[in-house]
């Protein structure tokens, strides 16, 4: 619901949806949604055709692909030949889904000079109208260490604001909306070829266009985030500078949200893909809008969890607006606060007594923070201001908070984040929880038990040092014992230690059976974890100078890259793979090949004990199983040859941090599965993309005789940035009578 107070409208707006939507009951209020239709993410192989392959005869037909590089799709259900459960129960059962949810319905929830500033208690509170002094952000002290607008290594700071709409020509906002470089307005073309047509200052989720609409709402959100400031008009922003990107899409349906969430998760990719010549360097969403109630712990609303995830992973954290309703979320649910995802950044509404709005919901394990959301007043249509209240109105707070704070931040810091976009995020949001002004109204009913401060957290962010060991580490197998346990179980003991040389061996375990037993030794003095990385529901901590054993059941055949949850400890050596082999075999041959690669200057720094400069990234040793060409070629443990007619089984990881396509020159391969999920048929290809962190199991039969090259398609990978041979490249020596 659009979390503030607009009542004429939200009355119109609940007796259209109580017409023409099905309802759930998961609270006092019922959860409604589209009676035909359903969302469905399937994993990343599945095309478009495979997938219309796959619904052929089931009473469902795609309707509209929402997220692409989460192959999110909408499904239209013929209810008259099955129903909405029975749909969701069969496509759930399906090996090429990852998840299935309905479609609900989604509705919104409601020292400068500029004139009105004065009268902004939110920013600073004197104790006008009967205010409570300092029951504000402090942001006149916060501004004295930056206005916001750039990092420190000069990139221009995006936060997106996802809303129903906004006016673009407002003179409080005009100049600092965010503007697609790439795209010529109004030709109908996309010109800078990132899918969607016009895409000028955002996009239109509700009709897939780059017309935006005109809104109060979305308009009064963005003017908090950063209304131009210092400009002797209207009010002030939190960032005086900073860049909004707008999109549309903050009611109707889930469908609608998530489809705006797929236009930002794309501009972010964009940008670090392309090395910042496209897309744009968005740091944060902002979502002042929800499902009351919803229980997003549940198979229900699971698509919402893996948005949330995807934008993190990129280093994009969501403020999220918590229900108008004196409720405790905890136990009573709502989406998307009640979510698990650890980029969400979850706000309630506090006033300018410094107390919790009684409309305001509130959780000790789900809302984080407040933030102030009575009585704000901000930008609003017809090149105007008004005051409106509710969590709508606190959320962007936050937003505009981490947008903020990136401009504050230390170079050290934003290098950091730019190398691991993911862990930079967690970092800046754990700042910011660290840092608010506690407050007795949000003690014991939110995380932080506090309100937003800008000054507190800017202060930190500033002088911030990346601060781990720098001791070059190894993850070496040292026993590997098979043994009779429920079937056949691998015994491996793996032994963390300091290391003294830049040498790369992967680390491969082998498994046939039903339970894995580990002995992880750590004989370093920092605390390590592991983890199945593509399929994280095992972590195990590792405490320092410590032995720890643990048996867990094995996982669906295939191939998974284990390691340290956190990257930057995988890029200095602490991953590997694990190999579930199948119950049969028909492989004469099976070869393992983990794909990797090392920036020296990183390597050389940790291993005298100093700091990697995070701000790059140039590898240019390209390995498989720790190896480059021409030693590649030779080397026992990366050898591939067999007779013809020979079926052979290949397992492949990336534990790197780039993307890695490997192309079988002369033959084409069965993919069978990927990230240990089976793909029935398996999928013909020359060239296989593994992503990062991710895995593949590999299918061929030797046809041919004669010696056949596989290298990675990227040239700088082949080449190891421009040497040859000095990559990765292998051979396929095939032997016999053809």
């Amino acid at each position: 619901m659009q979390r503030s107070f607009t009542i004429a409208r939200m009355t119109i707006l609940m007796s259209f949806l109580m017409a023409a939507s099905t309802s759930l009951m998961a609270g006092p209020d019922p959860v409604r949604y589209d009676p035909q239709s359903i969302l469905v993410r399937f994993h990343l192989q599945m095309t478009q055709n495979d997938i219309r392959l796959t619904l052929n005869g089931s009473g469902m037909a795609t309707e509209k692909l929402l997220v692409r590089r989460l192959n999110i799709w909408k499904l239209k259900v013929d209810t008259t030949t099955i129903s909405l459960s029975q749909a969701l129960e069969m496509v759930r059962r399906w090996p090429s889904v990852v998840h299935a949810q309905p479609d609900h319905y989604v509705t919104q929830r409601n020292t400068p000079n500029d004139p009105n500033f004065p009268t902004q208690w939110n920013f600073q509170n004197t104790g006008q109208s009967g205010g409570t002094v300092g029951a504000d952000i402090d942001a006149v002290n916060a501004w004295d260490i930056t206005t916001g607008g750039t990092t420190a290594l000069g990139r221009e700071i995006v936060v997106a604001v996802v809303d129903n709409g906004i006016q673009l020509n407002h003179p409080d906002l005009m100049a600092n909306l965010w503007v697609n470089a790439g795209e010529i307005p109004g030709n109908g073309i996309d010109d800078d070829n990132n899918g969607y047509i016009d895409d000028i200052n955002g996009w239109n989720a509700y009709d897939s266009t780059g017309s935006l609409p005109i809104a109060s709402h979305g308009t009064h959100v963005t003017g908090t985030v950063g209304a131009v400031t210092d400009n002797g008009t209207l009010v002030a922003g939190i960032n005086w500078q900073v860049k909004i990107m707008f999109v549309a899409g903050s009611t109707t349906l889930t469908s609608v949200a998530l489809t705006a969430y797929g236009y930002v998760l794309d501009q972010k990719s964009e940008y670090i893909e392309s090395n910042g010549a496209g897309g744009a360097f968005i740091v944060a969403t902002n979502s002042s809008f929800g499902i009351n109630y919803g229980d997003c712990t549940t198979e229900e609303y699971a698509l919402w969890n893996d948005m949330y995830n995807a934008m993190g992973e990129v280093g994009i954290l969501s403020a999220a607006a918590t229900m108008n309703l004196n409720a405790n979320v905890d136990s009573q649910g709502d989406v998307p606060t009640s979510c698990s995802s650890p980029y969400l950044v979850t706000v309630t509404n506090t006033t300018r007594l410094d107390t919790k709005s009684s409309g305001a919901a509130y959780g000790a394990e789900s809302i984080d923070l407040g933030a102030p959301g009575s009585s704000i007043l901000s930008t609003d249509m017809y090149s105007n201001t008004s005051v409106k209240t509710g969590t709508s109105m606190a959320s962007p707070h936050v937003a505009g908070a981490v947008g903020f704070l990136h401009a504050a931040a230390s170079l050290e810091f934003e290098a950091y984040y730019e190398a691991f976009p993911a862990e930079g995020a967690l970092a800046l949001k754990q700042i910011l929880l660290d840092n608010v002004d506690s407050i007795s109204a949000l003690a014991n009913i939110t995380v932080s038990g506090g309100r937003l401060n800008l000054f507190l957290p800017a202060q930190v962010i500033q002088n911030y040092a990346v601060s781990f060991d720098t001791t070059y580490l190894t993850l070496t197998i040292i026993d590997t014992v098979l043994t009779a346990l429920d079937g056949t179980e691998l015994h491996a003991q793996l032994f963390v230690e300091n290391g003294d040389t830049t040498r790369h061996h992967s680390s491969i375990l082998s498994a046939s059976g039903s339970f894995i037993s580990l002995e992880i030794t750590n004989s370093t003095d920092a605390s390590r974890t592991w983890s199945l990385i593509n399929a994280p529901s095992l972590v195990v901590d590792i405490p320092a100078q410590s032995m720890v054993n643990f048996i867990f059941p094995a996982p669906s055949p295939g191939t998974y890259v284990y390691g340290d949850t956190s990257r930057i400890q995988r890029t200095r050596g602490l991953s590997g793979m694990l190999v579930r082999e199948p119950p049969t075999d028909e492989a004469a041959r099976v070869f393992h090949w983990d794909l990797a690669e090392w920036d020296v200057s990183w390597l050389d720094a940790l291993s005298v004990g100093n700091v990697p400069d995070f701000s790059s990234f140039r590898p240019a040793n390209f390995t498989i199983n720790g190896l480059s060409a021409p030693d590649i070629l030779t080397a026992p443990e990366t050898q591939f040859s067999g007779q013809i007619g020979d079926g052979v089984r290949i397992h492949v990881t990336n534990s790197g941090l780039l993307p890695h396509t490997l192309h079988f020159h002369g033959y084409h391969v069965s993919v069978v599965s990927r990230n240990g999920v089976i793909l029935n048929g398996g999928l013909i290809k020359d060239s296989v993309p593994v992503p990062a962190g991710e895995s593949a199991t590999l299918w061929m039969v030797l046809d041919k005789v004669g010696t056949y090259p596989v290298y990675d398609a990227g040239l700088l990978s082949l080449t190891g940035n421009g040497v040859w041979p000095n990559g990765m490249l292998l051979h396929i020596v095939v032997g016999g009578t053809p």
